[in-house]
């Protein structure tokens, strides 16, 4: 009995902890809400395009579509409407740029 409820729980939290948040549905367009300090502001773009924090509007620059990435589960490339994609910085490990090329700007889900 103590063996079978352990492995019930061992299934449960690998089942529950193995999956992405939140699965993109490609075509959707998403806004990419901060969480962390409830501001309520989303991802958006600079005059500058630099990767900024803003407060919701219809900008372009604001909405996002996640591209699946061939031959790889839960992995996506994340585009705004302006058609530029969020990437890691070649210079400063913390922080997102824009680049207008996907390939190497994997963000897994």
């Amino acid at each position: 009995m103590k063996k079978s409820l352990l492995y019930s729980l061992f299934l449960f939290l690998t089942c529950s902890f193995s999956h992405a948040a939140v699965i993109p549905v490609q075509g959707e367009k998403y806004y990419i809400l901060q969480t962390f300090t409830k501001s309520g502001k989303v991802v958006s773009a600079s005059q500058f395009n630099e990767v900024v924090l803003d407060c919701p509007t219809i900008s372009q620059s604001q909405i996002f579509e996640f591209i699946p990435v061939t031959n790889k589960s839960d992995t996506y490339f994340v585009k705004n409407q302006q058609g530029y994609y969020l990437t890691n910085s070649m210079d400063v490990q913390w922080l997102t740029e824009y680049t207008d090329e996907p390939e190497g700007n994997i963000v897994n889900g």
